[in-house]
């Protein structure tokens, strides 16, 4: 089964994300993470939203991670990502099949 992180953007927690476009974020390439569904704050879905789609407030975004060796790696790179500065901690939640959850992730 595959690991599934969703995340609230918030503009507290995420304001370097809000109004970038997914490809800006590299996660395919530098992480193997899919952005496989984003809930809009008004409650439209984009389904495997494209490079050009900008990421704004009040979005959740659902991301497919990687299984076996690259997990951690995955995930930890995803919290770098959407953390933005060293400072700030991101508000996120996790629901994750088959391994057991990261506390950073809530």
């Amino acid at each position: 089964m595959p690991a599934v992180l969703a995340v609230a953007i918030t503009s507290g927690n995420h304001l370097d994300l809000i109004g970038k476009p997914l490809g800006d974020l590299r996660l395919g390439k530098e992480l193997g993470v899919t952005v496989l569904l984003i809930k809009r704050a008004n409650g439209t879905f984009e389904k495997l939203p494209g490079a050009e789609l900008k990421i704004m407030c009040g979005d959740w975004m659902y991301f497919g991670v990687p299984q076996g060796e690259g997990f951690l790696a995955a995930v930890d790179g995803l919290e770098a990502k959407l953390r933005g500065s060293l400072t700030e901690q991101a508000s996120m939640s996790a629901s994750i099949s088959g391994s057991q959850s990261s506390s950073r992730f809530r």
